[in-house]
């Protein structure tokens, strides 16, 4: 049995691109619930210390899925895109620490 080196057991390809999806899938969410836990925890809570006499602004942190789906959808492509365009550079660089893939 031969020795086993890092060249032999890098991902291709297409799990290369699935880790890098679902990555920002995962990063995404997070920020999502995030950004909505922030919505749940001020909902209520308008107890602003105001000057006298001044009326405490309202706070309205309604998400809006639309926004965020676009948001989503264009962190995706740009990934994708980066991906994409780098895919030799990052061969290269593979290549000349570990060698070429057998």
């Amino acid at each position: 049995m031969g020795a086993m080196t890092l060249a032999s057991i890098r991902p291709g390809r297409a799990g290369r691109r699935w880790a890098v999806l679902l990555g920002t899938l995962l990063l995404c969410l997070a920020l999502l619930l995030s950004v909505s836990a922030m919505a749940y925890a001020a909902e209520g809570d308008t107890d602003i210390p105001t000057a006298a006499g001044q009326e405490a602004p309202a706070l309205d942190y309604h998400l809006n899925w639309g926004t965020f789906a676009l948001t989503f959808g264009l962190v995706i492509l740009f990934y994708i895109f980066i991906f994409w365009r780098s895919e030799k550079e990052f061969k290269k660089i593979i290549d000349v620490h570990f060698g070429p893939r057998e």
